[in-house]
């Protein structure tokens, strides 16, 4: 059966490889660029190492967060030894071809002439390589787990008791998931938003750990660092300081405790000896293996699993995925063989799914679905729209209280996306107080959309924003602020707009993104900037041409913890999509803001 399914998959992956393949040639990057040399900009008591470059010149469409190979010689040692370092761009400067790449391993603070390869297809190869070792050696893993995790197999499913010292500060829900997991051999926690997820795997990780190791996943570097902050909260010292919990691979975000960080502990424990470049890396994997073998619980992201040197072959009691959702079912069915005894998986359907370019019948069929789905708790009804799995299923834990968003928003976001299930955790005001949820209403503004690069922008919209940046009411209440549009290129122009209007004057914790780049994430003020208007048709925001966008709307609501605005032309909308289309009823739901045009939109905002 297992090898039927590792068959199945390969051509998945072969489809999403055609795929990519085709999108970097459009991009102007399925070739190497070669650069004379790269400089480290930060070194290891930082997030991770990031190396510059100075590129020629040429078309290319580089962006944020995407793959880089690098092939390049270490001029540190003079050893003339090519490395070969992965990471992702930072920051790519057009004008200047100044590119920035953060990498998972440091190579020193110095590379000599460097070819950098944006063809993330080798990970999906050295995936299916994996698989087939799966199928071609099924003693050296565990393959009735990954037939149990994707429904071949029936699972044990059952209650056990729960250690005290963890299930302090858990409410009843999160409570009965910990004691349902411990107590079977696969099970799904539904988490929605604000109710504590990684709060849960964190404790189910130390209790698991206390029965033999334990390996949690997940499919980005940010949501694998939250995960290790929330263990590292609640880890007893001794365990940390003894480095029996292990971060691997490259972390995203500052902070990360130094006694959980593996490249760190290695990179301390080899300094200051005289070695080449090539031996280092050698003695570095040797460090690793054994570090990683000792650990009670180690974190990795899935594409880790595939290619970390210090994970092959490895194996583990237990695995626990976070974000499941995203995960590619092939990276599931991986790391699933590597677990003797338990998966659990924790995570929300009705958020991200995972990213897949590839439209080809079988990468539809394992790479465009979820573990929900894939265990038949979840049916595609079509439009957006879902089934949702019964209260009483035995396959699936419900996490309902949430302790992120005011009751206003939740209220909207539960109505929308889970049936009215989802609870409020505390009392944080009434559902109907001012201020909580609001529309921003550009009907009579005279927006129109402007087609910008394959993207689109709404410079109306983009004053809209400002204004509300500008208003004292909206910054003196919350300066954590978040600004998401579904479009690139408005997101461009909203960062230049507020550079240029607001320069060092502009909230220190203001973020503008696409719904995409903030999954995972949240802050006090959430400001959706719609964009779409006239003379275009809708695209991204209608769920009958984009099946995406219920799980995207969902992500950019439920990240506002107290106040969330959506600025949309709403006249338009009705026009221009049915109204029982999901983004017409969200408008319906919303107060407007009592401005009128001809004035600023802000001062009575909030305000009453």
């Amino acid at each position: 059966m297992i090898n039927r399914l590792v068959f199945d998959m390969s051509g998945a992956l072969g489809e999403e490889i055609d795929a990519v393949q085709a999108e970097l040639a459009r991009r102007r990057i399925d070739r190497p660029l070669q650069a004379p040399s790269g400089e480290t900009r930060s070194g290891p008591a930082s997030t991770a190492p990031v190396y510059g470059f100075v590129l020629p010149g040429g078309p290319y469409d580089i962006r944020p967060d995407d793959y880089v190979r690098i092939r390049a010689a270490a001029e540190s040692d003079g050893s003339g030894a090519v490395l070969e370092i992965s990471g992702r761009v930072a920051s790519f400067v057009r004008r200047e071809g100044l590119l920035r790449v953060q990498v998972a391993d440091h190579a020193g603070p110095r590379l000599g002439p460097s070819t950098l390869e944006f063809d993330p297809t080798w990970l999906l190869r050295e995936l299916g390589e994996r698989l087939m070792e799966l199928a071609d050696e099924p003693d050296r893993y565990f393959p009735e787990s990954a037939l149990r995790v994707l429904g071949r197999l029936p699972p044990s499913v059952g209650r056990a008791h729960t250690p005290s010292d963890l299930s302090q500060q858990l409410n009843e829900p999160q409570r009965a998931a910990l004691e349902r997991a411990l107590g079977s051999d696969f099970l799904l926690i539904w988490g929605p938003p604000g109710t504590g997820k990684s709060h849960v795997a964190a404790r189910l990780a130390l209790a698991c750990a206390k029965e033999g190791p334990a390996l949690l996943v997940a499919t980005t570097n940010g949501a694998l660092d939250e995960l290790a902050d929330r263990v590292v909260a609640v880890a007893p010292d001794p365990q940390l300081e003894k480095g029996l919990i292990l971060r691997t691979g490259a972390r995203r975000t500052r902070g990360l405790d130094s006694r959980v960080d593996l490249r760190g502990i290695v990179e301390k424990r080899l300094s200051g000896r005289r070695m080449s470049s090539d031996e280092y890396r050698r003695r570095a994997v040797r460090l690793s293996r054994k570090l990683v073998a000792g650990a009670d619980i180690v974190l990795a992201t899935f594409a880790r699993v595939s290619i970390g040197d210090e994970l092959r072959d490895q194996q583990f009691q237990t695995l626990i995925i976070d974000e499941a959702s995203m995960a590619l079912l092939p990276y599931v069915a991986l790391a699933a063989s590597r677990a003797r005894h338990r998966t659990v998986a924790v995570g929300d359907f009705q958020q991200l799914a995972p990213v897949v370019l590839s439209d080809g019948p079988e990468a539809r069929r394992w790479l465009r679905t979820d573990l929900f789905r894939e265990n038949g708790l979840v049916e595609d009804r079509g439009r957006g729209e879902v089934s949702l799995p019964s209260e009483n299923d035995d396959l699936c834990a419900l996490l309902d209280k949430q302790y992120r968003m005011a009751p206003g928003i939740r209220r909207l976001v539960s109505e929308l996306f889970y049936g009215g299930r989802l609870r409020d955790g505390v009392v944080g005001g009434s559902a109907d107080g001012p201020g909580a949820a609001l529309l921003v209403d550009t009907s009579t503004l005279g927006g129109r959309v402007e087609r910008s690069g394959g993207s689109r922008q709404n410079r109306r919209h983009a004053e809209v924003v400002l204004e509300l940046l500008l208003g004292r009411t909206l910054l003196a209440d919350d300066e954590e602020i978040a600004v998401l549009a579904p479009y690139r290129a408005q997101v461009k122009l909203l960062r230049e707009q507020i550079r240029r209007a607001l320069g060092r004057a502009a909230p220190a914790n203001l973020e503008i993104a696409t719904i995409h780049r903030f999954q995972g994430r949240e802050k006090g003020t959430v400001i959706i900037d719609t964009v779409d208007a006239p003379p275009t048709r809708p695209w991204f925001l209608d769920e009958r041409r984009n099946a995406e966008f219920p799980r995207l709307l969902n992500v950019a609501l439920s990240r506002a913890r107290s106040k969330l605005i959506v600025i949309a032309n709403a006249r338009w909308f009705s026009r221009a999509l049915p109204e029982a289309g999901l983004m017409n009823r969200l408008l319906a739901q919303l107060p407007p803001e009592p401005s009128t045009p001809g004035r600023s939109v802000i001062p009575d905002l909030f305000q009453g």
